[in-house]
């Protein structure tokens, strides 16, 4: 058990050295498989329960020689969300070697489904200011460009962007169905089990689409 909380500690440790928030501890944690001691994945109140079970104290480094970056995600996974794409922007002092894999919700639960050695990351652009680079990211994931279907990014890009209403409808389904599946998990229901009041026709619209095939 002790290699367990080392496990978590680390984590933790890691991404606050690079100013991230408990958020994205949550995403990495889910992302690398590691579940909470009931076997659940991890959310916001279990994450701050282990928190202070590990006393952790954390306050965010701000790092010198930090570059903003612009990334590109390509999914490679043969058949299902083939050649999909996600842009996202980031910050690190070698922004080629780091190994940040994008926050995403479709992005990541598709990188939880396939597996992450079907996912491979490029840098678009290095810029010496967070300005730059939302800037390019906002030129990138313009609304035309959320609004197809072959593609993760949900959001514009830019600054605190949180506008979905102009992504794919199909994306908005899957998001619905990705927040279910967390709620289910957490209730040890299956989605199915979860929704059984909801029309029968949510779960067919998932499977006849390319983007949430495969979905149980």
């Amino acid at each position: 058990m002790d290699d367990y909380y080392q496990k978590i500690e680390n984590v933790i440790l890691e991404l606050f050295a690079f100013s991230k928030t408990y958020k994205d501890v949550i995403i990495e944690l889910n992302r690398r498989g590691i579940k909470t001691v009931s076997g659940k994945e991890f959310n916001q109140s279990s994450l701050l329960i282990l928190r202070k079970k590990l006393g952790l104290n954390i306050e965010k480094k701000k790092l010198p020689n930090l570059k903003y970056y612009v990334y590109k995600i390509t999914c490679n996974y043969p058949y299902k969300c083939q050649g999909f794409v996600y842009y996202g922007k980031h910050k690190d002092r070698c922004p080629h070697s780091n190994t940040y894999m994008g926050g995403g919700e479709l992005l990541v639960f598709a990188q939880k489904k396939f597996g992450l050695e079907y996912f491979e990351k490029s840098v678009i652009a290095i810029f010496d200011s967070s300005e730059e680079s939302e800037e390019l990211e906002r030129e990138i994931v313009s609304k035309n460009f959320i609004s197809r279907s072959d593609n993760f990014n949900m959001s514009l890009g830019g600054k605190n962007s949180r506008l979905t209403q102009y992504a794919h409808p199909l994306k908005h389904r899957l998001s619905e169905y990705i927040r279910d599946k967390e709620i289910a998990n957490w209730e040890n229901q299956k989605v199915w089990e979860y929704r059984r009041g909801l029309p029968q026709a949510m779960k067919g619209i998932f499977l006849t689409s390319n983007i949430g095939q495969d979905i149980d």
